[in-house]
């Protein structure tokens, strides 16, 4: 017994001993000044760089995390042109809030010329609030003076910030042309993903494209007939996807009041429209506003995702599809006579689109290969 109780006690002191001994052995000296709390975290050659370098107060801040610095606000300086209603800023001459939750007003004729856009911290159905300056019809006459001016129209379910976005990307890919993004309100009634909504999202849309033909009609009339219409400044006009639409309803208005307004070239890219516009009235309204030797570019490619969708759901059937014009282009046999040699089809099948396109081969109108397309027919 007793020989069994000695050994065990001599063995257990000696573990504890040995444990002690390690413990003293590992633990840093009072000189390497280190903070315990952190020796259990490994750090990199370059992090023990910086360590050493740290005074004790600097040691403690040392694993605390480093807030982000705000995201910068969207800012778009140059023109654009905007049928979206804008709200005067209380206490400024010049400067208004607007954004892309704005409803439309199929009753209202008025648009509007703004430069100096900012993103504000102020929300409108989840939807920024931008400010921006207003442009007098002399200061736009003033801008456009001897440039080659392009009028971009969007197309459907379109934010503002998004627009304003890829043509900030895209202007610098532009040299002879000075492109001015033309806006309307898309965004009020929302698709949402994958939703029953697109439909009647989609219609809406299709009577608010009509509205701003008018509207877009109403108010260039206004300038050109005011004097305000800058004479020397050559003007040419895209429009993408559903944009084609409010071209359609905006040279329908141009002829029924004769407004003497001239294009050098209208490049319908995407067209959301009947593949047979050309064959009809709508098509010769079209033509008739270019100028001298202009030409209609119909910019078309057969796998567009979105165009398939737009004409065997939302304005056909599968049974009875209603091709859009930016799917195969004008059929130039069958052209109505007063628009025959100022028609071109330009099939970009094959070309990649935009890198957010998700695969749609929709879209493409602002990717560099348009752009040069845009550019060639400039001069």
């Amino acid at each position: 017994m007793i020989k069994t109780f000695t050994f065990r006690t001599y063995f257990i002191c000696f573990a504890f001993l040995s444990v002690i001994a390690i413990f003293l052995k590992q633990k840093p000296s009072l000189n390497d000044n280190l903070d315990l709390s952190l020796t259990s975290r490994r750090l990199s050659e370059e992090s023990q760089l910086v360590w050493k370098n740290l005074n004790a107060e600097e040691r403690k801040n040392f694993w605390k995390k480093k807030k982000k610095a705000p995201k910068p606000k969207f800012e778009y300086q140059e023109i654009i042109y905007t049928t979206i209603d804008v709200k005067p800023v209380e206490g400024s001459r010049n400067k208004c809030h607007f954004s892309s939750n704005t409803m439309a007003d199929f009753e209202d004729t008025t648009a509007v010329f703004l430069r100096n856009i900012i993103e504000t911290d102020e929300m409108d159905g989840g939807y920024p609030v931008f400010e921006a300056e207003i442009v007098s019809f002399e200061q736009v006459k003033e801008a456009f003076q001897g440039k080659h001016i392009l009028f971009a129209i969007h197309g459907y379910w379109n934010n503002v910030i998004d627009i304003l976005k890829d043509m900030k990307t895209a202007k610098w890919e532009f040299s002879h042309y000075h492109p001015i993004p033309v806006l309307w309100p898309t965004y009020d009634v929302s698709a949402g993903k994958f939703s029953l909504k697109v439909k009647q999202s989609y219609l809406h849309d299709k009577k608010v494209s009509q509205a701003v033909g008018k509207t877009l009609a109403h108010h260039i009339g206004e300038l050109v007939v005011g004097g305000h219409w800058p004479e020397d400044a050559k003007i040419s006009l895209m429009a993408h996807s559903m944009g084609n639409r409010v071209l359609r309803y905006f040279a329908e208005d141009v002829r029924t009041k004769q407004i003497p307004i001239k294009f050098g070239s209208i490049f319908m890219v995407a067209a959301d429209v009947e593949e047979g516009i050309f064959e009809k009235q709508d098509g010769v309204n079209i033509v008739n506003m270019l100028e001298d030797g202009g030409k209609v570019y119909v910019v078309h490619r057969k796998d567009d995702d979105r165009l398939q969708m737009s004409a065997r759901y939302l304005n056909g059937s599968l049974r009875n599809p209603k091709n859009r014009l930016g799917q195969f282009g004008a059929d130039m046999s069958k052209l109505h006579s007063n628009t025959e040699g100022k028609v071109k089809n330009i099939n970009v099948l094959g070309y990649p689109a935009a890198s957010d396109d998700e695969g749609t081969h929709h879209n493409y109108q602002l990717v560099n290969y348009m752009i040069w397309l845009y550019e060639s027919e400039s001069e």
